[in-house]
């Protein structure tokens, strides 16, 4: 599957399945936990990378299914954790294969993804995650802010643009904190993150 956005990180799966193992899935969703659904809620983690936030979520009882578009990422992932996952080899903006499924979440992932996303690819990214959400299930994510590295397909995705984005579709900001420091350390970047919910 060629997903733009994915673009860097099918050479060398493993160094960034390194660096996001070496974060935990409690530090990276430290100020989103409380928003999240209790276990066994179904989740959805889009651009799963490692598979370290779905392999957490397993482990503490939800029903998890991962999403990730390069193909070397997923069997990097798959093989570093065995939870019971179910892996799907699928992408946005479109989440065919995801939406084929018929399955609906009461909490999807999207951390530190959207600004891999085109300006034309980001409403239908956000419509389609709307329509997996089950009444009342929320959406968390994060955007970066800061340089973008020469070999990576990013944007700089403003908060008030992925916040107009969501008041669009009618999904409703429960949380939206702005973070001066990166978890990697780098002076340069900084992150926001977010909590949608959809209507009941």
């Amino acid at each position: 599957m060629l997903v733009k956005g994915s673009a860097g990180y099918q050479e060398d799966p493993q160094t960034y399945c390194q660096n996001y193992e070496s974060l935990s899935f409690e530090k990276v969703h430290k100020y989103l936990l409380q928003y999240y659904p209790a276990a066994p809620a179904a989740v959805l983690d889009i651009g799963s990378g490692s598979g370290r936030d779905a392999a957490a979520l397993a482990r503490k009882g939800y029903f998890v299914d991962a999403v990730e578009p390069t193909l070397s990422m997923l069997e990097a992932a798959q093989q570093l954790h065995t939870e019971q996952i179910q892996w799907l080899h699928d992408g946005l903006p479109d989440l065919s294969q995801t939406l084929s499924l018929g399955k609906r979440y009461d909490l999807i992932l999207m951390i530190g993804v959207f600004f891999h996303l085109a300006p034309e690819e980001r409403t239908i990214a956000l419509a389609n995650c709307a329509k997996l959400l089950l009444p009342g299930g929320r959406l968390s994510m994060s955007l970066r802010h800061g340089p973008i590295p020469k070999d990576r397909h990013m944007f700089d995705v403003s908060d008030e643009e992925l916040l107009q984005y969501a008041a669009d579709l009618g999904l409703q900001k429960i949380h939206y904190q702005v973070h001066d420091a990166d978890s990697f350390g780098r002076d340069s970047v900084h992150w926001s993150s977010f909590v949608f919910e959809k209507a009941k």
